[in-house]
């Protein structure tokens, strides 16, 4: 059996997904250059995210210490925000 006979029997549930963003259908991928997520929509996304994997105050902490980068004295308390000690949960 070829690709071409394969191809009209198998279905992707993507090929007709339709791009669209807060504001409706754009006609372009949302995260694109043209309808990029504002910073606002990212940190939405982080702390929905990172919520079911961190304590509420090491969400915001790690946050902070990301949105900060520039005046971090050391990159490797990212790191350490980043792990999730047993104690915590």
């Amino acid at each position: 059996m070829g690709n071409q006979a394969l191809a009209g029997r198998c279905r992707s549930p993507w090929r007709r997904a339709r791009p669209y963003s807060s504001e409706g259908r754009t006609g372009v991928p949302r995260g694109s250059e043209r309808d990029f997520a504002s910073a606002a929509e990212i940190i939405r996304k982080y702390e929905r995210l990172a919520r079911h994997a961190l304590p509420e105050g090491r969400v915001a902490e790690l946050r902070d210490a990301v949105l900060g980068l520039e005046s971090l004295s050391d990159a490797a308390s990212i790191a350490t925000l980043m792990f999730n000690s047993k104690e915590e949960r």
